[in-house]
């Protein structure tokens, strides 16, 4: 989820004895931790132990056996929601990582007793319980210190905003109620019906807001049929619709200002093609079950814009700017990250939420553009990843090697570049979902081939690699956490593309969780790009793939991705912040914890762990912020009010689903 990358110029961790906090409200609070804040040594609590009485010995005594036991033994964490005690964490390590691109591979840990049998449902019952008790932790941060405001800064213990919405408050509704926790849901619920106004006198993004509000609410709706849900998502619709009405185009304006009821483009200019074009799963359902069709056709008079317009485009591939006044691209790198990542994750999730087989051609289309040009393999391992064409404007945009564009005319004034986000990593549930329509696949690959088509076994097959990649993002920093954006190795050498990576001749692999270490040879991570905001990408594709496949792989990966949440990134206090820098041990804590950390993070692991009939993928289709709307087909009342996308032409008659 994500329409443009936070800025890298945020302030950087600080001294917490000295530095005030980035909000002016107090300082950073001293990370506390439970199991490595520094105590007064044991002979010293005894001193003047021999020149006491005998009775003062035996209290003594039975009190230093009582510390011995409160060391030894933690307390867990309680499920109050005003809880203050301090969970239960790991030593740091010893790894040193400091500086830019020091990279130390993170070995799995020694497995516990109780993980013995880890394919036992007892095993991932308790690890799912762990998930809640984390959930549980970040929402008593949340209400008890940053109450009615959009995220928690929860070292600093305070709250902080952007949109003035309540974002973790309705990001988490969702959330809670797959959890089983009602009195979260009660919280939040009383936020929506009484707290939230939608009046800020501010530039508020529209992409944002529909898929963390509007999605949230119609998620909750679909969930609980709670009629407070829908009614709340209309009044936000409808002052939405100046960034519609006010466009010169079919692409919305980047922001809506409620208070003085207009859109508003960027400080730029220009609308990220990313957002403009990821509202359709909201706004189609919002149509579904209001039968109102008005919704449906803003959003796809933007999306089909940005799909039949040729200029500007690479084959398929579309620069990450868009231009509301023209309606014409406003240039840019072309990427499948920031800006760009889910223009091409909803031409797939529509497809599989309306059944609009011209989202399935466009996504297929895309992904053949993909192939060609953005996908590529590391050295020395052969680690598949997903790359960017970058602007050759000659402005300042770096230049890598190879450069196999050289004789693709179509490509001319972009240059190859092996940078990635980590929010490229949606790619693969996108992928995997296209493949199997979100039905499960035997485990064997030979087995598979009798199930599936060869393309789509192909495509399956890639969306594991790809996986495998977004994996070393975290298993080759110190702290087993990924950073926001890396650098792969590629050959110095020039290449077809075509042979460079070939998915079709790959073959499937079944990766082992235990033995396997990682090589740090295969990526580069600057330290300007190594924090962390615990972002949910990668968990969403362990769980797709998961779910699809049955590889408990992609669930043990996902422990240790969860295990490393909690051994850097909780505040005793509640909550947990996201990271300045991965690639340090400790690593300094940046006092952010985002609404999709509750929103899609936590819920992603949750689902990850648990039973495969909890929200089917071939009956429910997440949202970019993971708010699970209902497969469905359209109201006849409305089906020939809206445009429906299938295989046809645009401009012909609008036809009923299949």
């Amino acid at each position: 989820m994500f329409g443009g990358r936070e800025d890298n110029g945020l302030p950087l961790y600080r001294s917490t004895s000295s530095t005030a906090d980035p909000f002016g409200h107090g300082r950073y609070e001293r990370y506390d931790n439970a199991k490595s804040r520094r105590r007064k040594g044991f002979f010293q609590i005894l001193g003047g132990y021999l020149g006491t009485r005998l009775w003062v010995r035996i209290l003594v005594v039975f009190a230093a056996a009582a510390m011995v036991l409160v060391f030894v033994y933690p307390s867990q964490r309680t499920t109050s929601v005003l809880e203050t005690e301090k969970p239960r964490t790991t030593q740091p390590s010893k790894m040193d990582g400091s500086g830019a691109g020091s990279i130390k591979s993170a070995a799995p840990e020694s497995p516990s007793q109780e993980d013995d049998d880890i394919s036992s449902g007892d095993i991932w019952s308790k690890r799912r319980s762990k998930v809640v008790e984390a959930f549980r932790h970040a929402w008593a941060g949340y209400k008890s210190y940053a109450w009615g405001h959009d995220e928690l800064a929860p070292v600093s213990k305070i709250g902080s905003d952007w949109l003035r919405l309540g974002l973790t408050a309705v990001d988490a509704l969702d959330t809670a109620l797959i959890m089983g926790q009602s009195d979260i849901y009660e919280d939040a619920k009383k936020w929506v019906e009484k707290g939230m106004k939608f009046e800020a006198n501010i530039e508020a993004n529209v992409f944002e807001i529909t898929i963390r509000v509007l999605g949230g609410m119609l998620s909750a709706h679909h969930i609980t049929n709670d009629p407070l849900f829908i009614r709340r998502a209309e009044e936000l619709a409808r002052l939405l619709l100046p960034a519609f009405t006010q466009s010169q185009t079919a692409i919305p304006l980047a922001s809506i200002n409620f208070a003085q009821g207009k859109g508003v483009a960027s400080d730029w200019g220009f609308s990220s093609t990313a957002e403009a074009t990821t509202l359709g799963m909201e706004f189609k359902y919002l149509s579904q079950v209001t039968g109102n069709a008005t919704w449906w056709n803003l959003a796809q008079n933007a999306e089909l814009h940005i799909v039949e317009m040729e200029k500007g485009k690479v084959e398929t591939l579309v620069p990450i700017f868009v231009d509301p006044t023209n309606g014409n691209f406003g240039g840019g790198d072309i990427r499948l990250g920031s800006r760009g990542d889910s223009y091409y994750e909803y031409l797939a999730k529509q497809w599989l939420l309306t059944n609009e087989t011209g989202f399935r051609d466009e996504f297929y289309s895309s992904l053949d553009g993909i192939k060609r040009y953005l996908l590529a393999s590391s050295e020395p391992n052969g680690y598949a990843f997903i790359g960017e064409l970058v602007a050759g404007d000659g402005h300042g945009h770096a230049r890598s090697k190879p450069d196999p564009y050289k004789d693709a005319p179509e490509a001319h004034g972009y240059e190859f570049s092996p940078k990635m986000d980590h929010l490229v990593c949606f790619y693969p549930t996108a992928l995997a979902l296209a493949a199997t329509r979100g039905k499960k696949v035997p485990l064997d690959a030979e087995e598979r081939k009798k199930f599936m088509k060869a393309k789509d076994h192909r495509d399956l097959a890639l969306a594991e690699d790809l996986t495998r990649g977004c994996i070393e993002l975290y298993r080759q920093t110190p702290t087993g956490l990924a950073p926001e954006i890396a650098y792969w190795t590629v050959d110095s050498k020039a290449h077809s593309w075509d042979t460079l990576y070939d998915a079709n001749k790959r073959p499937l692999k079944h990766f082992d969780n235990v033995t396997f270490l990682s090589k740090s040879e295969d990526l580069t991570i600057h330290e300007m790009d190594a924090h962390n905001l615990l972002r949910p990408e990668t968990v969403e594709s362990l769980f797709t793939l998961y779910r699809l496949t049955g590889d408990i792989t992609y669930r043990n990966w996902g422990w240790e991705i969860f295990e490393a949440f909690e051994k850097w990134c909780i505040v005793p206090s509640g909550g947990y912040s996201s990271l300045d820098s991965v690639l340090k041990v400790p690593p300094p804590k940046r006092d952010k914890m985002e609404s999709f950390f509750l929103g899609e993070t936590l819920k992603y692991f949750y689902l990850l762990f648990s039973e495969e009939t909890l929200y089917p993928l071939d009956k429910y289709v997440f949202n970019t912020e993971a708010h699970p709307l209902p497969v469905f087909q359209l109201q006849p009342t409305i089906l020939k009010e809206v445009k429906f996308y299938d295989s046809r032409p645009s401009s012909a008659p609008t036809p009923a689903p299949p």
